[in-house]
């Protein structure tokens, strides 16, 4: 099944979910409590549990509509919008599963990509750089020795236990909802485990990114998705940097030309970078500098707007560069040398969060106009203190007070004039039919 095709199925369901709760949910803002309006539909209570159950959750278990009728259409559905029904029996199952349990950096760690792999090797001097194509399966056993000897695990390990996890909760949740959308906000905020960069992150996508807002504020979601290792890596976006020559936020702040950055060393490159990969639209080269669209254009296109969401290419440029130095910390053994550097960098505007990393050298410092609204606030050290209308506030950053303005927002909000209208309310007019 293509992308596509899963977006459209995806975007079906969730009409069909806000058509089906729309008295409920109206009723329940109200403070009143209201039944499913099914016998104006001409259901029996059992046609309309089965229903529930088909869309709502992955359709009927063995014994299941009896269970719902008994329970009440209304309290089931309640309980499942709570989406905290105890799951004894799926916590059981999950058990077994290591890699549920790791955090997002041990599971990078413990399962690095063939590339990340063949470059230490490379480094430590297991294999040369350009092996003769005589010696391919020599080098082959010497890489899996050294994998094994380095602790490493098998990435198809890890692809496995996602699948597993995924279908375990799908047969054996008691919390169906939540699974149901959680399936459905993974195939929108979509990443592949085909791309090899971004695979090892995929597992920590979905349980730390999409699992914990399907049933909260969608800004907080996509958020979450944007300054994930895997949306970042598989969109490219973690590459995108300020063009040669344009002011960044650390030259604003150092008030030196260029966009050079003094930290000695600089900053790490991604590893494994000898291995061909999935070719990503648009993607440049690790030593050229410049903005990486894709983010900005799915964005737009398919987090958002949509297709038809009036923005123009220009518009989809202007974002890119608010995304400009949006990247991460790699695990492995350049990032403690990495962090080292960036203790250093205090106060030029770096700020990290977890493994999200904001690069004050690569940020493009300059105003942006998207769908016709300025940023005309640039000041490289002022506070983070107004809501951001592309994403979130960044005030929980490690150093986000020296973030500038325009990481923070695109159209400003302020307390000393009139508020202007927000980006947000300028997609959701520009989305209107």
């Amino acid at each position: 099944m293509s992308e596509r095709t899963m977006r459209i199925r995806s975007i079906i369901l969730l009409l069909a979910i806000l058509l089906f709760l729309g008295p409920f949910a109206s009723a329940a803002r109200h403070g009143r409590r209201t039944g499913l309006p099914y016998q104006e539909a001409g259901l029996t209570q059992r046609q309309a549990a089965a229903i529930l159950l088909d869309r709502f959750a992955f359709g009927a278990r063995p014994g299941e509509i009896d269970r719902v009728v008994a329970q009440g259409l209304e309290d089931w559905l309640e309980e499942q919008l709570s989406g905290n029904r105890p799951d004894h029996e799926l916590v059981r199952r999950l058990a077994p599963l290591k890699t549920l349990t790791l955090s997002g950096r041990e599971i990078a760690t413990t399962y690095p990509g063939p590339g990340m792999v063949r470059a230490q090797a490379t480094r430590e001097g297991v294999i040369a750089r350009n092996d003769p194509p005589t010696d391919r399966a020599e080098t082959r056993q010497k890489l899996q020795t050294f994998a094994q000897h380095k602790g490493y695990r098998p990435q198809r390990e890890l692809t496995e236990e996602l699948m597993t996890q995924k279908l375990l909760r799908a047969v054996y949740s008691e919390n169906q909802l939540t699974e149901v959308l959680v399936d459905f906000w993974y195939n929108h905020f979509n990443v592949s485990i085909t791309n090899n960069r971004a695979r090892p992150f995929v597992l920590s996508y979905e349980r730390d990114a999409i699992r914990p807002h399907v049933l909260g504020d969608f800004r907080a979601l996509l958020h979450a998705t944007a300054k994930h290792p895997a949306m970042l890596l598989y969109l490219d976006n973690a590459q995108s940097t300020a063009s040669d020559g344009t002011t960044t936020t650390m030259s604003q702040t150092t008030k030196r030309p260029g966009n050079q950055s003094p930290i000695r060393g600089g900053m790490p490159r991604r590893e494994g970078s000898q291995t061909k990969e999935e070719p990503s639209k648009g993607r440049p080269s690790l030593q050229q500098r410049g903005i990486n669209e894709n983010y900005a254009r799915e964005l737009m296109e398919l987090h958002t707007l949509g297709v038809d969401g009036g923005y123009t290419q220009q518009d989809v440029i202007e974002v890119a560069r608010v995304f400009t130095g949006w990247t991460l910390l790699l695990p492995g053994p350049r990032r403690e040398r990495l962090q080292k550097h960036l203790t250093r960098a205090n106060g030029l505007g770096f700020a990290e969060d977890g493994d999200f990393l904001f690069r004050a050298d690569t940020h493009d410092a300059t105003q942006k106009i998207i769908l016709g609204v300025a940023d005309d606030d640039e000041r490289p050290s002022a506070p983070v203190r107004e809501g951001s209308t592309v994403t979130m506030p960044t005030s929980g950053l490690r150093g986000a007070k020296n973030l500038p303005a325009s990481q923070a927002r695109v159209s400003k909000t302020s307390t000393n004039r009139p508020l202007r209208s927000s980006f947000a309310e300028r997609l959701a007019r520009a989305s209107k039919p």
